[in-house]
């Protein structure tokens, strides 16, 4: 085994554990403001992944019912789909809007 490869290894390795040392060593602390802020956004987050799952939930509803029945016409499925899409694009562009506000607000 080349020598160089050893070295670059075991600088690796002291590095990892520096990373480790310092970070266990570290004594930043969240104020209850920071930690509000990262609560609310994580929440925010979690409400449109689940709005943009009963939505997505929605759309495979719509291709099952399209999938069994097949007097249906494959447009008006398609144009639901697409009006269903559109909401949840709408939703995501709202919130990303909102959360930017409540960022520039709180800075």
């Amino acid at each position: 085994m080349d020598s160089g490869i050893i070295q670059k290894l075991v600088a690796q390795v002291n590095n990892q554990s520096n990373f480790l040392e310092n970070f266990l060593s570290d004594t930043t602390k969240l104020d209850n403001a920071d930690i509000s802020e990262l609560l609310h956004a994580f929440e925010s987050n979690e409400r449109t992944m689940q709005r943009m799952n009963a939505k997505l939930m929605q759309i495979d509803a719509i291709s099952q019912v399209e999938q069994k029945t097949p007097d249906i016409s494959f447009c008006a499925g398609y144009n639901s789909a697409m009006v269903i899409i559109q909401c949840v694009l709408n939703d995501v562009a709202q919130d990303a809007t909102t959360e930017s506000r409540n960022v520039n607000e709180y800075n």
